[in-house]
Formats: structure tokens, C-alpha cells, sequence
């Protein structure tokens, strides 16, 4: 078998055949041809002679090898492929969106995805059970088999991984609503989502956070003792028993630090022990007079700034336990772009805000008479209250614009007033 580019189909292969078979004396020198499509970049082939070409090497400064790859894995083989800035947003998109599934399941087996009281489906909600996960990881499998055996299709193969995962996340959805359901199902489908991703070389890149028992061993009982105290005192602080979150955290038992498998201290485990520390004896210190803000910017900045730092983050859910994930360099640096996008989005707001109230402010403090003096450009004469009487052409005001300028008058006259009276008070 021989693997070439489409464009040498023909005459190229065709001349290559005929040479090869005719000086060797053979009539089947290839049996199977496999023609690859081009790569495009930005819509146009890649060729040194446009000077649009981009190294591997050079692609690599801008996304991880990971999603390189994924993006051939997303394109079949024989067709063009566009390197592009929208093609490698998707790419991304389909990235977190494996990465946040995995980190989800392992979530839920791990049993911090607590079960709500509520029983009943949502209106309009698919109803899931074991049978249906169970036959959906079924079909997947014989549809993905298919796939591979079509010219290896494997954005088929991966749209049909996407769809399982979607059935997934439905199955553990209603497991989280109430529904006794065996978690034995969302295993399967784990396994066999990661199996396919291995053939791809996905996982051996890190796309999945594969399961670090060493760490979780050693992390999860204090993490998992720091969230617990963390949803309660905002729960108290939520409902104004400020003065019980001293006792609270009094009577919280900090777990010893984890160690690893050999008996050595975990690092990782010795931070987060650290942490609870902290926070606990930052709680103790809470009393009456405290602002509920004040334990709520205190939870705030243990999610976004001691346990990020420290590669973990927190996911607040309504009515529901908080969630605690591992998360990649990659991962962490996204989301600490992501919260600092956040803070920049909201103090522009605040600086809009403040402009537009100095605006309205400077504004009506704007004597009424000399609220049209300025528009020459519209008008040529006022009346003794400054309101327009002739047009710049020569022309009187109609009576119906000249209403319309009576309105705006009286507006402004009153916010003028209303500002004198706030200034005499002052």
C-alpha cells in the first residue's frame, strides 16, 4: 500500500505504476492506493511557493499537540482540511468538552455529586434508565466499528463518541435528581469512550485526566472536609446566622494531611490541609457584626485564589454539594483568563456606570435656558427661556416641533431644580 496526495492521482501515480511494473517485470506493484486531501490554510493549499506554509513546530507554540491532533482526527484522511482560526476553535471546544466529561464522571463516581431531594423528570426532560445507557454504549460501538471500516471515518467515529457522552451526562443527570440508578453504566461508557480516544493517541497526550489514585487517596478527605465547611458557612452566612459560624467552624475536625503510597508526605495534601486550616480559623473569627459579604468574598477567594493556585477548582451548584476537579497546566491557565476576563468585564461595567452617571449628572445641573443656545447650527433665535423660536433658516419653529422643544424644556427644568435642591442640602 502506498499513501500520496490526492493531486497525484493522476498522471503521477498513473506513470509511476506503469515505470515500476515495465523495470521490474511485474504486473501488480501496489495493490491499494491511500490518497490524502490537501491541507489548507485558511481556505487556501498550503504550498511554499504561496508562502503559507506552517511548520508542526510552529503550530505547537500556538495549541498543544493534543488538539493537533484532534483536528486530523475530526477531518477524514482522503478529504482537504483547513488549518484555521475557526476550525481550531472548534478543536478547543470539542477539548473541554471530553476534559469536562471525564472530570464529570470521575466526579460523580467518587460521589461528589450529591442526589437532590426532587424525583419527578423536568417538563420536556428525556427520561434515561440502565437499559437505555446500556444499549446507547452498545449501538456506539457497533456504529463506531462501522465507521472505521468506511475509510477510516473517524470524525464519525468521534461524533458518535460525543453523542454517547451526551446520553452520559442525561444518565447521570437523573441520577443526581433522585433516581436510583447504577453508576456501573457511566463506568462502561468511561471505558469505552477512553478506549476509542487511546486508539486516536488522544489520551496518551493528556487529554484525559486519568485517575491519579496516589493523589486522590491522599487529597480527597481533607478537600473533601474543606468543601463541607466551605457550603456551610455560606449557607449560614446566606440565611444571616453570622454569630453560629464561630461555633461552626470550632467544632469542624480538620483530617490529617495525606501521605503517598511509599508513606512520604503529599505536597498537594499538605496544601489543601493548610487551607482548611486557614479558612477555619479566618471563620472563627466571624461574629455578629460581620458582613455576610465579608464570608462570601472569604469563600470567593478560597475557590479563585488559594485552591486554583494549587490546581483546583471549585464548581458551585444551587441546592447541591460543591464539586472539586483536578485541573491541567492547560486548564489552569484557562481559567485563570477566564476569572480575570470575569473582573474585567465587570469593573467596565462599573466604570460605564460611574461615566454614565457623571454624564446625567453634569447634565442636570445644565441651565434650562441655555439648553438649545448652543445649536446655531439648528436655530437662529430663542425665546426669554432660551427655547427656540426660528429655524437657522429664517423659518419659525412649527407648532409641533416647538411642542416637542416646550417637553424637553420642562424635563431638563426639573432635573435642574432637582439637583439646586441636592446641593443646598449638602
Amino acid at each position: 500500500a502506498t499513501r500520496r496526495s490526492s493531486d497525484l492521482k493522476f498522471p503521477h501515480h498513473d506513470n509511476e505504476i506503469a515505470q515500476s511494473e515495465a523495470h521490474f517485470n511485474s504486473d501488480l506493484w501496489v495493490q491499494f492506493w491511500l490518497h490524502s486531501g490537501h491541507l489548507m490554510i485558511e481556505g487556501r493549499k498550503m504550498s511554499k511557493s504561496l508562502k503559507n506554509f506552517i511548520t508542526i513546530r510552529d503550530a505547537l507554540q500556538y495549541y498543544p499537540a493534543r488538539q493537533l491532533r484532534m483536528l486530523f482526527v475530526l477531518h477524514r484522511f482522503n478529504v482537504p482540511m483547513d488549518y484555521s482560526t475557526n476550525a481550531m476553535d472548534h478543536v478547543r471546544g470539542v477539548d473541554k468538552s471530553l476534559t469536562t466529561f471525564f472530570q464529570n464522571v470521575k466526579a460523580y463516581l467518587d460521589g461528589q455529586m450529591a442526589t437532590t431531594t426532587s424525583t419527578a423528570a423536568e417538563e420536556g426532560e428525556e427520561s434515561m434508565t440502565e437499559d437505555k445507557l446500556r444499549a446507547a454504549i452498545a449501538e456506539t460501538k457497533t456504529k463506531v466499528h462501522d465507521a472505521f471500516c468506511s475509510s477510516f471515518d473517524t470524525p464519525e467515529a468521534m461524533r458518535l463518541l460525543m453523542e454517547l457522552i451526551r446520553v452520559t451526562k442525561m444518565y447521570m443527570h437523573h441520577a443526581h435528581r433522585g433516581a436510583a440508578l447504577d453508576s456501573v453504566p457511566v463506568q462502561e461508557a468511561r471505558d469505552y469512550i477512553s478506549e476509542i480516544l487511546s486508539v486516536f493517541g488522544l489520551l496518551q497526550l493528556g487529554l484525559a485526566d486519568a485517575d491519579d489514585v496516589d493523589r486522590d487517596r491522599a487529597v480527597a478527605p481533607v478537600l473533601r472536609a474543606l468543601c463541607v465547611l466551605r457550603d456551610q458557612a455560606r449557607s449560614l452566612a446566606r440565611a444571616g446566622q453570622l454569630a453560629d459560624l464561630a461555633a461552626l467552624a470550632t467544632r469542624t475536625e480538620v483530617p490529617a494531611a495525606g501521605r503517598t503510597e511509599e508513606g512520604a508526605p503529599h505536597a498537594l495534601a499538605e496544601q489543601v490541609h493548610a487551607a482548611l486550616v486557614a479558612f477555619r480559623e479566618r471563620l472563627v473569627q466571624v461574629t455578629a457584626a460581620t458582613p455576610k459579604a465579608d464570608v462570601f468574598r472569604l469563600a470567593d477567594e478560597l475557590r479563585d485564589g488559594t485552591l486554583l493556585d494549587m490546581g483546583v477548582r471549585l464548581e458551585d451548584w444551587e441546592g447541591r454539594p460543591t464539586v472539586w476537579k483536578f485541573l491541567s497546566v492547560e486548564e489552569l491557565r484557562a481559567e485563570r483568563a477566564r476569572i480575570a476576563a470575569d473582573a474585567e468585564a465587570v469593573a467596565q461595567r462599573k466604570r460605564e456606570q460611574e461615566r454614565l452617571a457623571a454624564e446625567r449628572a453634569a447634565k442636570a445641573r445644565q441651565d434650562p435656558t441655555t439648553l438649545f443656545r448652543d445649536q446655531v447650527d439648528k436655530y437662529s433665535a430663542w425665546d426669554d427661556k432660551g427655547i427656540p423660536t426660528v429655524d437657522a433658516k429664517g423659518n419659525p419653529i412649527a407648532k409641533k416641533a416647538r411642542k416637542k422643544l416646550e417637553k424637553m424644556w420642562d424635563q431638563q427644568k426639573r432635573r435642574y431644580d432637582a439637583a439646586m435642591r441636592a446641593d443646598q442640602q449638602q
